[in-house]
């Protein structure tokens, strides 16, 4: 999918006409979540061209909204542009909005007969990163298939980026599904905690009750899954097939098989607690239309009972996947916040053993004890990345070890050129300042009634004090390719510190930056100031 990159400048243009309305409808969530009606509406006459052109950029930004805490979620939006002109035709697309930009001659432009959009998948400009050894890799990727980490070219892990659930609205289950003698109702807690699962509701016949969805995926090896629970009945029935006799059985009141057709190749029932089992099924698919047909019954074996028009069973997060294995639930209908996804060299959301300790309720004890330990923790052993883009070409990023020594690692995360959440470190030697500022005025404490002076109280007294607190930091030596990221990281305007799992919010004091390279300036390494957002003393109202 193409990308809007919000922080340049956006055009829409209709050339048919003699005016053009464009209706823009600007969201978070799901991709399917279009509102109901347009943030704005925008109407142009033509010019003496015949054409009509709106420059949408800051609308579109407006509604991006990024914040930081430790967790690598990129907070894009989905943009939906409908356009209709004089002549009564109309033409929409759907595109993904970053707070990025673009730093060359391109025109990012929409018009009813073409586009003119970058579609990034490495969100990020260089191919060479540096991390120290008690640290993950992060790169920020969109559409890439998967994530290849390699150590001396073995194999180390394997990270799959792209969503691969082939199941339209697959926890949105009135749409896209169909229902024979039977219905759904959302609002029901999921294994997730949250209130998205559903009822699959029986009526009162004494057949089968069923709801179904038609797939075109080709004859290869896939599978199947969703989470379900007991309700008045305790079995799911599953067909996953052309055919209609492929039956699985899942017992949800003792969480195990029932009957299973030998024509798939495996079937489990796995606990996720609360009531709640993801039910699995893998087989070789046929070439023709396959479908997934969900049943609650009373029983193994039979599928046809009489109904008494209640919450049978509950499902939610419907899965097909190509593969024998049934990976974590993605939801086909892309998330916003979801939509970029970062490869990662340990699997990991949060790039530090610090901040994954804090992230899941630990302490850290910061004491000697503490940080010699930390001398023996190795996140990283790889030593190359390649990242599979959609189209099967291979980018490959080299990533270096940065080596243990006496100063304490420092983390910048910024959102980069593309709006997507990218890191630096700082291994070398960090200053902190801190400077204070206020106002004051004199005061009169001479005590007339006892005529003294009264030497306890301040004859100047201050006010408003509070205070900033700097730090300078050192890079080790890098590749010269982060002269890119250091360009990026001075103009970005969300950048986050991280020491020791503690994320704050910074602001990059430093204004200029000399381009360095091996040729003029042989070791490269990188100073970069900043200062806290938030004062020392917290006045935030």
């Amino acid at each position: 999918m193409s990308l809007i990159y919000s922080r340049s400048p956006f055009f829409i243009q209709s050339t048919s006409g003699s005016t053009a309305t464009v209706s823009l409808y600007v969201w978070n969530g799901n991709s399917s979540s279009v509102p109901s009606s347009a943030q704005y509406t925008l109407t142009k006459a033509h010019n003496s061209s015949g054409k009509a052109t709106f420059e949408v950029s800051e609308l579109i930004r407006d509604y991006v909204d990024q914040s930081f805490s430790g967790d690598y979620v990129t907070e894009a939006v989905w943009v939906y542009i409908s356009m209709a002109d004089g002549a009564g035709t109309g033409v929409s697309d759907k595109y993904l909005a970053t707070d990025g930009y673009i730093d060359e001659d391109f025109v990012q432009y929409w018009s009813k007969s073409d586009n003119n959009l970058k579609s990034d998948e490495v969100l990020m400009s260089n191919d060479y990163i540096s991390v120290p050894e008690d640290t993950t890799a992060m790169i920020p990727t969109k559409d890439a298939d998967m994530a290849v980490f390699y150590k001396d070219g073995e194999v180390k892990f394997i990270s799959e980026l792209a969503d691969k659930n082939l199941v339209l609205s697959s926890n949105d289950f009135e749409s896209n599904w169909s229902f024979t003698r039977s219905s759904v109702s959302e609002g029901y807690e999921s294994p997730s905690g949250s209130t998205k699962a559903w009822a699959f509701i029986d009526d009162a016949n004494n057949s089968t009750h069923l709801m179904v969805q038609s797939l075109s995926i080709g004859s290869s090896e896939h599978t199947f899954s969703i989470f379900a629970k007991k309700g008045s009945k305790d079995f799911l029935a599953v067909r996953f097939d052309s055919s209609s006799v492929d039956y699985a059985y899942f017992n949800l009141n003792t969480g195990t098989l029932g009957s299973v057709d030998s024509d798939y190749t495996s079937a489990s029932i796995e606990d996720y607690g609360n009531g709640w089992y993801r039910c699995i099924l893998t087989r070789v698919t046929g070439s023709g239309s396959n479908q997934v047909v969900l049943y609650s019954t009373e029983s193994d074996g039979d599928i046809t009972y009489a109904g008494s028009s209640d919450e049978a069973i509950y499902i939610y997060g419907c899965q097909v996947e190509l593969g024998a294995v049934a990976t974590e639930y993605n939801g086909s209908d892309s998330s916003s916040s979801g939509a970029i996804n970062y490869a990662t060299s340990a699997g990991q959301s949060a790039s530090t053993f610090y901040a994954r300790v804090i992230r899941t309720g630990g302490t850290i004890i910061d004491e000697n004890c503490s940080d010699d330990i930390m001398e023996y923790v190795s996140e990283l052993d790889i030593d190359e990345a390649h990242i599979i883009k959609s189209d099967g070409k291979v980018e490959v990023i080299s990533v270096e070890t940065l080596p243990c020594n006496k100063y304490e690692n420092v983390r910048l995360t910024f959102v980069n050129k593309f709006g997507a959440l990218q890191d630096i470190h700082f291994s070398a030697k960090t200053t902190e300042s801190t400077s204070a500022k206020g106002s004051s005025y004199n005061s009169i404490n001479f005590d007339y009634d006892n005529l003294s002076n009264n030497y306890g109280s301040h004859s100047v007294r201050d006010f408003n004090k509070n205070a900033t607190v700097r730090h300078t930091l050192n890079t080790d030596y890098l590749h010269e390719s982060y002269s890119e990221v250091f360009r990026q990281l001075i103009v970005s305007e969300e950048v986050w510190m991280e020491h020791k799992g503690n994320v704050r919010p910074v602001n990059v004091t430093t204004n200029s930056l000399q381009k360095k390279t091996h040729a003029n300036n042989g070791l490269v390494q990188f100073t970069i100031s900043v200062k806290e957002s938030h004062s020392l003393i917290n006045n935030i109202r």
